[in-house]
């Protein structure tokens, strides 16, 4: 058992010594649903205005 365990610490990582790096978005619930205009404005791609 206990070689067993020996092997194990030495094939993975050591977790609690690992960094987390990331990004949290917070975002808000509304009551109201949001109209298919303003989603489009704050979600949706972006619009090819530069004539292409």
């Amino acid at each position: 058992m206990t070689a067993a365990l020996g092997l194990l610490r030495k094939s993975l990582p050591d977790l609690a010594a690992t960094q987390h790096v990331g990004e949290l978005r917070v975002g808000t619930v509304s009551a109201e649903p949001m109209s298919d205009e303003a989603w489009e404005g704050k979600y949706g791609l972006p619009s090819a205005g530069d004539g292409a």
